[in-house]
């Protein structure tokens, strides 16, 4: 690669943060706000491109790339080390059409570039393609079929769309059961202070926060908490988390079930819907660990022990059992890839992005180009686990759960 053509996408434009509009200030403002940022990349004649901030190191990388050079040329000084990142860099701005690579007498990017790039000597990029080999990879395959057929959407849209698909259907009977927070309680076997039968010292109810006008916060809305007695640290980035997805009829014997196993394996937190509508979400009981051993123990033996109840399945999570898609794994981002982010939200932001750059392509493998993108921003969209060599992680679940 180091011998290929680059140009920057002349659709795309570098405006300073200082010679922003007022409307667009006002509009990025909490872009414009950090001292990092000094720039925005934006394509003026395309309207559904989404807007990038840069900082100082990007504005001049891209700049560099205004007129068609070589990434040897730019990364002359760099260690090799360095010049390895330089060209993963450079791949996942051709993925995202923010550059081209040149074929022949055109400059391609995009869907279009992906065979490219995978010729050019990029075998880390290439994965698996091809039907979903257990359930929850069979929902996310289904949503993502689904989802390329609505031309439509915005990004913001295909990735609300993803997040909530396999979400339970409105039921005006279980609504009229779970009418109220009192009665969600009663269903899930909980007392009004969040407590239950035989409930252990080492489990603490977390009491609702406010915020400064007095309204309680709105995560303390959507989800009851409890802190367990596995520790949090804080020097520890990532949180793993332990998704269990049954139906809503089986989730009050679930429920009592996770509340005894939770109970010394290591876990610091535990959350479940608060309202009849957290419950119809797949993901409406998840357990925090600090620890990749721990979580993966404890998700196995509770694998193993709900394997009997129906399941309703996490799209975009990662099935520790063949047996069953009642539990699964996911693992929050490291600062790293920007903003504090969960792990689904992480992935069907992606997506979309994904797809929408796909979408600006006439020809090309869609399904390669999304996989192939993934992998580049740290996932592995076959089994819905981080890419471990990127993460720097250990999350890598051979002989034990795949």
């Amino acid at each position: 690669m180091l011998n290929n053509i680059f140009r920057m996408n002349p659709v795309f434009d570098i405006t300073p943060i200082e010679e922003l509009e007022d409307k667009y200030r006002r509009k990025f403002a909490h872009i414009v706000r950090n001292d990092n940022i000094r720039g925005l990349l934006h394509a003026p004649s395309e309207a559904r491109v989404t807007v990038k901030a840069l900082n100082q190191d990007m504005i001049d990388f891209l700049g560099s790339f205004r007129e068609p050079g070589r990434i040897s040329d730019f990364c002359a000084e760099y260690s090799a080390e360095n010049r390895e990142e330089v060209k993963k860099l450079v791949i996942r701005l051709v993925l995202d059409s923010v550059l081209e690579i040149q074929v022949g007498n055109e400059f391609i990017s995009g869907v279009d570039a992906v065979n490219t790039l995978l010729h050019a000597g990029q075998k880390s990029l290439e994965t698996e393609i091809g039907e979903g080999r257990n359930q929850i990879q069979a929902l996310s395959t289904e949503s993502l079929e689904y989802v390329l057929k609505l031309e439509s959407l915005e990004p913001m849209e295909i990735s609300s769309f993803l997040y909530n698909f396999n979400r339970l259907p409105f039921c005006l009977e279980s609504r009229k059961r779970l009418h109220d927070e009192k009665a969600v309680m009663e269903f899930l076997g909980l007392t009004d202070d969040n407590t239950w039968d035989g409930m252990g010292s080492s489990i603490k109810p977390k009491p609702q926060e406010r915020d400064s006008s007095g309204e309680i916060r709105m995560y303390d809305q959507v989800w009851r908490y409890w802190y367990l007695s596995g520790e949090k640290t804080s020097t520890e980035d990532l949180n793993y988390k332990i998704y269990v997805s049954p139906t809503l009829d089986d989730l009050p014997e679930v429920f009592a079930v996770v509340r005894e196993e939770v109970i010394g394996s290591g876990a610091y937190s535990m959350k479940i819907g608060r309202r009849a509508s957290e419950l119809f979400r797949s993901d409406k009981l998840i357990i925090y660990f600090n620890r990749f051993e721990p979580s993966m123990e404890f998700a196995l033996k509770l694998a193993e022990e709900l394997g009997q109840f129906s399941s309703q399945g996490v799209p975009f999570s990662h099935q520790v059992s063949e047996e069953t898609s009642i539990v699964s794994m996911g693992v929050d981002p490291p600062s790293k890839f920007g903003e504090k982010n969960s792990w689904r939200r992480y992935i069907t932001d992606n997506l979309a992005l994904a797809i929408q750059s796909a979408r600006r392509s006439e020809s090309g493998d869609i399904h390669k180009y999304i996989h192939t993108h993934m992998r580049m921003v740290g996932i592995d969209s076959t089994r819905w686990r981080p890419v471990r060599d990127d993460w720097k992680i250990e999350f890598e679940l051979e002989g034990k759960a795949d």
